[in-house]
């Protein structure tokens, strides 16, 4: 693997995210009562619903990135840096963030990709946010589904009560139109 094959990384981005959805959903909890009451504002029940949290002492990286290693090329993205990170409906926190001010607002964050994943499903999510990362100079602040997940963030932020819908902003960006 001289040059790092975007369709394999796709096809195992889709594998492992899948195989974490399952790893950790059945220790994932609700999202609390508290955050709902904030989030039911900007969310759809179905979306709030769907999602599970759970705490970690740290998110792995992929099984596979030893491959790209073992290929002499760098990872991609370093996810044990991470703070949260979301499969499909799943969402994983580290220990370090959830005891912080700052848990509200990783929790909406992960929820956009939870609602992006809705929209898009999980193997064109993934074929998104891989070709995103490696067309915007492999840099994780260009991917497009993690710079519509910061804008959102950034305006439920700034909102101070005024809600919007986070499912309409997600489909508008994604050029979809509500199902």
């Amino acid at each position: 693997m001289a040059v790092l094959d975007l369709e394999w990384l796709i096809a195992e981005g889709i594998r492992w995210i899948g195989e974490q959805r399952e790893r950790f959903r059945n220790i994932a909890v609700p999202i609390t009562s508290a955050l709902t009451r904030e989030f039911d504002r900007y969310f759809s029940a179905a979306t709030i619903e769907a999602a599970r949290v759970a705490v970690v002492g740290r998110i792995e990286n992929p099984d596979f990135y030893a491959t790209i290693e073992r290929a002499g090329q760098p990872i991609p993205l370093d996810f044990s840096e991470m703070h949260g990170i979301a499969y499909i409906d799943t969402i994983l926190v580290r220990e370090v963030a959830a005891g912080t001010q700052a848990l509200r607002s990783l929790v909406f964050h992960e929820l956009v990709h939870v609602a992006q994943y809705q929209h898009l499903g999980l193997g064109q999510f993934v074929n998104r946010y891989v070709v995103g990362w490696a067309e915007n100079g492999r840099d994780y602040c260009r991917i497009p589904l993690e710079r519509d997940a910061f804008e959102l963030q950034a305006k439920f932020e700034q909102s101070f009560g005024n809600p919007f819908s986070v499912e309409q902003a997600v489909a508008s960006r994604l050029g979809q139109g509500l199902s």
